[in-house]
């Protein structure tokens, strides 16, 4: 059964609810409705483990009338599948009614969500990506905007990244870009774009595979000049001479830009990118491995969010 999509219209003996004046703490929580437009303005709602924040939906129909004197949660939540919303508090004209469960016609807008998928600087960070059976958690893409397939907008029509691998595409909830939130997004993707699968390295692990063995003999630390006054002896020494430090060589650059391997000169001089001045590191050879290099600026992926 459905009823009419505004709360308003429902006699108060039917919902049975308690007209009450929330607390500041209790109303920042509670969602608005406007029965004039049917729209929802709702400070939280979860979808899986993504939650989105500060968004503006059109309602279709309510499923079940408010219930009850208390909010039954402390934040809405969605279901992707049959597309209903449960609100644990809405206030509607000045009166808070509890426990509605509505249809949802469209999301209009949302203003960030968290644990879901960000991109940036040419990488796409996936809390957990669904492939046949399995659930790969934390895995960062190298992905470039042509690779987008369709945006679909609208509610999120799943709860978690899908990759359907005789298609070669990535279906995603949600993904943050810059200040925008895009929502029912596919793109196309392959096992030669991922960079790591899992929680990112750190900075004790790049330590003892990277620094200590291929960087140390050289960036002691002691001197006034490269190499040795770069010091990458400890994980501690590493960190406060690589991250957010301008390069000696070239100053304009940053040796480890924190979520951006692109724009780190570590990784030029890693690669040998073109440009760079001096040589390719490790001096002489033998240069790190492609799966080394990969290690690095999964580490410096994880130190910001991309």
């Amino acid at each position: 059964m459905r009823y009419n999509t505004t709360w308003h219209s429902y006699p108060r003996s039917l919902v049975a609810l308690a007209v009450l004046l929330l607390g500041a703490q209790l109303a920042k929580a509670t969602d608005t409705y406007d029965p004039s437009t049917r729209t929802l303005t709702i400070p939280a709602f979860t979808v899986g483990a993504a939650t989105y924040s500060n968004a503006v939906v059109t309602v279709a129909a309510i499923v079940s009338p408010p219930a009850g004197s208390t909010p039954g949660g402390t934040t809405d939540s969605f279901d992707p599948v049959s597309q209903q919303l449960a609100i644990p508090a809405v206030t509607v004209s000045g009166i808070t009614y509890y426990n509605a469960v509505v249809t949802v016609e469209a999301l209009n807008s949302v203003g960030s969500v968290a644990n879901a998928d960000a991109f940036r600087n040419g990488y796409l960070a996936a809390t957990a990506v669904q492939y046949g059976g399995a659930v790969y958690a934390n895995v960062i893409l190298a992905l470039t905007a042509q690779r987008v397939v369709s945006v679909g907008g609208g509610m999120p029509t799943a709860a978690q990244d899908q990759y359907d691998a005789a298609t070669g595409q990535l279906h995603i909830p949600a993904v943050q870009v810059g200040g925008r939130v895009y929502t029912n997004v596919v793109v196309t993707a392959g096992p030669a774009d991922i960079v790591s699968a899992g929680p990112a390295p750190t900075i004790d692990q790049i330590q003892a595979d990277i620094f200590t063995p291929h960087c140390s003999r050289c960036h002691t630390g002691a001197g006034s000049t490269l190499p040795g006054v770069q010091n990458l002896s400890s994980a501690s020494a590493s960190m406060a001479a690589l991250v957010g430090m301008p390069s000696l060589e070239e100053p304009n650059l940053l040796r480890v830009d924190a979520g951006n391997p692109n724009g780190s000169y570590l990784i030029e001089k890693l690669e040998g990118a073109p440009g760079i001045a001096g040589v390719r590191m490790p001096r002489g050879g033998p240069y790190l491995s492609p799966a080394q290099i990969e290690e690095v600026k999964s580490w410096i992926i994880g130190l910001s969010p991309p």
